[in-house]
């Protein structure tokens, strides 16, 4: 290279000065491409994320467990599952998991559960949450929701050597850390892998912000240990396998426990608590989305914006803050002409957040809510925009994370490319007008646009993107209410646009 600089330029060649040009260029595209892959990495779900970990990384993980002896007590001797266990004792080859354990555990195992327990076991093969378990705990006469599953169960063949086998390991350990996250990083998940002559339990205590697990686990058990351990699980109480018993944050001292999941999302879940029905925590996956979202917060109380969450404080471990209050989701008045004037006095908080600097940037039904003193939504009622985490200052370029089926029209355009659309309050605006229309609809009569489906890091995302994009431009072409609506959001009147939609309350 330090030859060919100094060798004079041949005839038809690059001069120096264009050189330079070229390298520069190539540095902005190596920057440009860098920044993107960053941006794509930021938005993946956690799901996502658990979706495509490495088997072997999963199955090392489960490997590396700490070896404990069974957590649970043991029962008194009146207390075992019921029913013929001699067909299950002896290991044979031909026990394969799909032709003859599984079909034995539908037909006899499962029905044979104690009537006695405080649970219920439902066959979950891949129905329930999406998840691959063969079996889920669940506790009695409650809903169905990851708060009430108390332990899962993978159901193995006979056959399988080594048992467990890397596959089944990595398959279970997945569905832990599923269910894990999904309660917010505050419970413990327990489980078993079995083909009712062996048996291992399974206990995954916690996983860190690199989504590196750690496990508690016994050694394998075979004979009547696999009878006594089953039993344990079927007569353990509640609390012990950590049935609604979501951990006690502590907020400087103070403890608060977890009573409810009341909503989940991209960045987090929010649980009410047991102290108070008008506060909740809200869980992160890092410090840094926490802090995050609480800076927005607490920058656009400085500023008086008011129809946002009042954070109150935050754990020590930096993974939740306490906030309030607890509100009533606008879905609730869904079909009702009462969500237009909830959604002119949103126009109004949007202002406020506008004229701070901050675009909320997804703005949509299920971050709406509304206080109120009585049930008809009056002058005193009042507005709650919360889940800020998708959050940034206006005109600062950062990854959209956003809803795309209330996304605006500009946003749509750039996603369609590969673009990430900068932040606009014009957006913000809206998204609010494609959830107030949403919600305008019975739930029969959903709009085209969210009959569409996919995701920003799906194989199909072109598609989708413009599948929404498509329908909502049919829905503005057919309603010119809409298209004005929309008029007066891209222009940022509003004024014009709160009066509006007042009158069509």
């Amino acid at each position: 290279e330090i030859q060919q600089q100094q060798q004079p330029p041949q005839p038809g060649g690059l001069g120096d000065s264009r050189i330079r040009e070229l390298e520069q260029q190539n540095q902005i595209l190596s920057l440009k491409n860098e920044v993107h892959s960053l941006q794509r990495a930021r938005i993946k779900s956690t799901t996502e994320r658990l979706l495509t970990s490495p088997d072997d990384e999963l199955s090392r993980a489960f490997d590396d467990g700490i070896v404990v002896d069974f957590w649970l007590p043991p029962l008194p001797s009146d207390k075992q599952w019921p029913g013929e266990w001699d067909t299950y004792k002896t290991t044979h080859p031909s026990r394969k998991e799909r032709d003859v354990i599984q079909p034995a555990i539908n037909t006899v195992f499962q029905p044979q559960f104690p009537l006695s327990s405080h649970f219920v076991m439902v066959n979950t093969s891949g129905s329930w949450q999406k998840m691959t378990q063969d079996a889920t705990l669940f506790l009695k006469n409650r809903s169905k929701v990851e708060l009430t599953a108390a332990a899962i169960f993978k159901w193995v063949g006979q056959d399988e050597s080594p048992f467990p086998s890397k596959k089944h390991k990595a398959k279970f350990v997945r569905d832990c850390m599923r269910l894990y996250s999904r309660c917010g990083h505050c419970r413990q998940v327990h489980g078993v892998i079995t083909d009712l002559s062996r048996i291992v339990a399974v206990k995954l205590v916690a996983v860190d912000e690199n989504m590196v697990p750690t496990l508690h686990k016994t050694a394998i058990f075979e004979g009547e240990m696999v009878r006594k351990l089953m039993s344990q699980f079927a007569f353990a109480s509640p609390k012990e396998l950590g049935v609604n018993a979501v951990k006690q944050w502590d907020f400087g001292g103070t403890f608060v426990e977890g009573r409810r999941a009341i909503g989940s999302g991209l960045h987090g879940r929010v649980f009410s608590i047991a102290a108070s029905e008008t506060k909740f925590v809200k869980t992160f996956e890092s410090p840094q989305a926490c802090a995050r979202e609480k800076g927005v917060l607490d920058a656009l109380r400085k500023c008086s914006v008011t129809q946002v969450p009042v954070v109150e404080g935050t754990s020590t471990d930096g993974l939740a803050f306490l906030a309030s209050p607890v509100c009533i989701l606008v879905n609730r008045l869904r079909g009702q002409a009462a969500v237009w004037l909830l959604g002119a006095k949103f126009v109004e908080c949007l202002q406020q957040a506008h004229q701070a600097n901050f675009c909320h940037r997804d703005v949509r039904p299920s971050n709406m809510g509304y206080v109120t003193s009585g049930e008809l939504i009056d002058g005193n009622t009042s507005v709650l925009l919360f889940d800020w985490a998708s959050a940034a200052e206006t005109g600062i370029s950062t990854a959209f994370t956003g809803t795309v089926h209330y996304a605006a029209s500009d946003v749509l355009d750039k996603l369609a490319t590969g673009e990430s659309p900068d932040p606009s309050p014009s957006h913000d605006l809206e998204s609010l007008v494609y959830a107030i229309w949403d919600l305008t609809r019975q739930p029969a009569a959903p709009p085209e646009a969210l009959s569409v489906h996919g995701s920003l890091n799906s194989s199909n995302a072109d598609e989708y993107v413009r599948g929404v994009q498509n329908a909502w431009r049919r829905e503005r072409d057919e309603k010119p209410a809409l298209a004005e609506l929309l008029d007066d959001a891209k222009k940022c009147n509003y004024v014009d646009l709160a009066r509006k939609m007042k009158l069509r309350g």
